[in-house]
Protein backbone atom coordinates (compact mmCIF):
# COMPACT_ATOMS: atom_id res chain seq x y z
CA UNK A 1 0.00 0.00 0.00
CA UNK A 2 1.30 3.15 -0.83
CA UNK A 3 2.16 5.74 1.81
CA UNK A 4 -1.41 7.90 2.52
CA UNK A 5 -1.44 11.26 0.57
CA UNK A 6 -1.30 13.26 3.90
CA UNK A 7 1.77 12.14 5.11
CA UNK A 8 3.41 12.90 1.80
CA UNK A 9 1.99 16.39 2.00
CA UNK A 10 3.43 16.55 5.39
CA UNK A 11 6.78 15.87 4.35
CA UNK A 12 6.54 17.50 1.47
CA UNK A 13 6.92 15.19 -1.29
CA UNK A 14 3.18 14.82 -2.56
CA UNK A 15 3.28 15.14 -6.20
CA UNK A 16 0.71 14.81 -8.58
CA UNK A 17 1.12 11.19 -9.78
CA UNK A 18 1.13 10.04 -5.84
CA UNK A 19 -2.67 11.69 -5.71
CA UNK A 20 -3.92 11.05 -9.02
CA UNK A 21 -3.55 6.75 -8.14
CA UNK A 22 -5.58 7.51 -5.03
CA UNK A 23 -8.31 8.13 -6.92
CA UNK A 24 -8.75 4.59 -8.15
CA UNK A 25 -9.20 3.81 -4.57
CA UNK A 26 -12.26 2.40 -3.79
CA UNK A 27 -12.32 4.12 -0.45
CA UNK A 28 -14.53 6.58 -0.69
CA UNK A 29 -12.67 8.86 2.06
CA UNK A 30 -9.00 8.29 0.51
CA UNK A 31 -10.66 9.56 -2.89
CA UNK A 32 -12.44 12.35 -1.48
CA UNK A 33 -8.99 13.32 0.43
CA UNK A 34 -7.16 13.03 -3.27
CA UNK A 35 -9.75 15.18 -4.42
CA UNK A 36 -9.02 18.04 -2.47
CA UNK A 37 -5.10 17.68 -2.61
CA UNK A 38 -5.34 17.98 -6.21
CA UNK A 39 -7.23 21.18 -6.16
CA UNK A 40 -4.94 22.16 -3.49
CA UNK A 41 -1.70 21.41 -5.50
CA UNK A 42 -3.04 23.26 -8.53
CA UNK A 43 -3.77 26.48 -6.55
CA UNK A 44 0.08 25.70 -5.03
CA UNK A 45 1.43 25.54 -8.64
CA UNK A 46 1.90 28.26 -10.86
CA UNK A 47 2.22 28.83 -14.21
CA UNK A 48 3.08 25.57 -16.81
CA UNK A 49 2.30 23.03 -14.66
CA UNK A 50 -0.59 23.72 -13.51
CA UNK A 51 -1.48 24.37 -16.71
CA UNK A 52 -0.41 20.80 -17.60
CA UNK A 53 -2.26 18.64 -14.84
CA UNK A 54 -5.25 21.07 -14.47
CA UNK A 55 -7.45 19.66 -17.78
CA UNK A 56 -6.62 15.73 -17.12
CA UNK A 57 -6.90 16.38 -13.24
CA UNK A 58 -10.71 18.23 -13.88
CA UNK A 59 -11.88 15.50 -16.57
CA UNK A 60 -10.80 12.36 -14.09
CA UNK A 61 -12.72 14.24 -10.89
CA UNK A 62 -15.72 15.17 -13.05
CA UNK A 63 -16.44 11.56 -13.91
CA UNK A 64 -15.86 10.13 -10.72
CA UNK A 65 -19.00 8.30 -9.60
CA UNK A 66 -18.83 10.51 -6.23
CA UNK A 67 -20.73 13.87 -6.03
CA UNK A 68 -18.56 15.17 -4.00
CA UNK A 69 -15.18 14.45 -6.01
CA UNK A 70 -17.41 15.42 -8.77
CA UNK A 71 -17.73 19.19 -7.20
CA UNK A 72 -14.48 19.66 -6.72
CA UNK A 73 -13.64 18.80 -10.41
CA UNK A 74 -16.33 21.86 -10.98
CA UNK A 75 -14.02 23.84 -9.08
CA UNK A 76 -10.93 22.78 -10.56
CA UNK A 77 -12.54 23.84 -13.94
CA UNK A 78 -13.88 27.49 -13.05
CA UNK A 79 -10.78 28.23 -11.13
CA UNK A 80 -8.42 27.16 -13.77
CA UNK A 81 -10.53 28.59 -16.66
CA UNK A 82 -10.89 25.38 -18.27
CA UNK A 83 -13.09 26.04 -20.86
CA UNK A 84 -12.42 23.84 -23.61
CA UNK A 85 -14.52 20.86 -21.33
CA UNK A 86 -17.18 23.00 -21.38
CA UNK A 87 -19.35 20.70 -22.91
CA UNK A 88 -18.42 18.19 -20.45
CA UNK A 89 -19.58 19.91 -17.62
CA UNK A 90 -23.09 21.29 -19.28
CA UNK A 91 -23.07 17.02 -20.01
CA UNK A 92 -22.92 16.46 -16.45
CA UNK A 93 -25.21 19.53 -15.53
CA UNK A 94 -28.03 17.25 -17.77
CA UNK A 95 -27.54 14.85 -15.58
CA UNK A 96 -26.46 15.44 -12.01
CA UNK A 97 -27.94 15.25 -8.72
CA UNK A 98 -25.98 16.29 -5.73
CA UNK A 99 -27.39 19.56 -4.79
CA UNK A 100 -23.30 21.00 -3.83
CA UNK A 101 -22.56 19.84 -7.22
CA UNK A 102 -25.56 21.07 -9.27
CA UNK A 103 -24.90 24.80 -7.56
CA UNK A 104 -21.21 24.69 -8.56
CA UNK A 105 -22.14 23.41 -11.93
CA UNK A 106 -24.62 26.34 -11.79
CA UNK A 107 -22.72 28.74 -10.89
CA UNK A 108 -20.10 28.00 -13.98
CA UNK A 109 -22.84 27.72 -16.40
CA UNK A 110 -24.88 30.62 -15.86
CA UNK A 111 -21.60 32.65 -15.81
CA UNK A 112 -21.10 31.57 -20.10
CA UNK A 113 -23.40 32.24 -22.07
CA UNK A 114 -23.87 28.86 -24.91
CA UNK A 115 -22.93 28.98 -28.12
CA UNK A 116 -24.82 29.70 -30.62
CA UNK A 117 -25.85 27.10 -32.98
CA UNK A 118 -25.25 28.86 -36.85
Amino acid sequence: MPPDIRALDIVGRLNFSEVLAELTCHDIDRRRRAAYQLAQLLEDQEGRPARRHARPVAVSLLNDSDPIVRWHGVCVVGRHGLNHIEMLLRELYATETDPWARRELNDYISERPTAEVG
